[in-house]
């Protein structure tokens, strides 16, 4: 009965070291997930984040895409604009003080002078309210355009 109870002893302090062993490994295979599964949640929260960005883009592009289609004619009319307001700058620049009328002749005075830059300003007005509504409002609304918002 000794020899069984020894017997029984041994192969219970082997199961307990086997035991221990493999608890040991388990908790070594559990940290191992642990990491794992913190490194595969911080991948997949990038890869969601540069999804969204990605979509944020795509959205942008569709967007844009058809406003630089239809603001890509007035480009050319954008220069001219240029032109004409540096030309009108000047002449207000110009106009701005009293010139002698014998250095400078202008046909029916500097009052007429002036009362046609106005004229012109009156003209070009509308479109630098039309330029101005768009850099400011980033839309362009064409003058023919039946729903055209009144601009003051």
């Amino acid at each position: 009965m000794e020899s069984q109870t020894l017997l029984l002893t041994l192969l219970t302090v082997k199961m307990e070291n086997s035991l221990a062993a493999f608890e040991e490994e388990a908790e070594r295979n559990l940290v191992t997930m642990c990491q794992e599964k913190k490194q595969l949640l911080k991948k997949a929260h990038e890869l969601k984040r540069k999804l969204l960005l990605c979509q944020k883009k795509r959205e942008l592009v569709d967007v844009l895409n058809p406003q630089i289609e239809m603001l890509s004619p007035y480009a050319a009319v954008s220069e001219s604009f240029k032109e004409q307001y540096k030309a009108l700058a000047k002449a207000l620049d110009t106009t701005r003080h009293e010139l002698p009328v014998r250095s400078v002749h202008l046909d029916g005075g500097a009052q007429k002078f002036l009362g046609r830059t106005g004229i012109c300003w009156a003209r070009n007005g509308k479109n630098y309210q039309r330029v101005w509504h768009f850099l400011c409002a980033g839309t362009f609304i064409p003058s023919w355009h039946p729903h055209k918002p009144h601009v003051r």
